[in-house]
C-alpha cells in the first residue's frame, strides 16, 4: 500500500487474512483500501472483524482513520 500498489496491497492482505485469520492488523488495512476505494460495505465487514478480533487495538486504529478522513 505504501508503494502505491492498491492491488498488490490487496492481494499480500488476502494472503496474511487467509494464513492467519485471527489477524486483526490486516483487516484494518484491507478497511482502509476499501475504503479508498468506495467499497463501503466492504469497509463496513472489515471494521466489525477487527474489532471483534481485538476491540482495543481494532478501535483505536478505526478511530484515528475516521478522524483524519472527516
Amino acid at each position: 500500500a505504501n508503494l502505491n500498489k492498491p492491488e498488490n496491497a490487496l492481494a499480500d492482505y488476502n494472503e496474511v487474512i487467509r494464513r492467519d485469520p485471527n489477524y486483526a492488523l490486516a483487516y484494518m488495512k484491507w478497511r482502509r483500501l476499501a475504503a479508498e476505494r468506495g467499497q463501503k460495505d466492504k469497509a463496513n465487514e472489515d471494521d466489525n472483524e477487527a474489532i471483534r478480533l481485538n476491540p482495543i487495538l481494532s478501535e483505536a486504529h478505526i478511530n484515528c482513520d475516521r478522524l483524519l478522513n472527516e
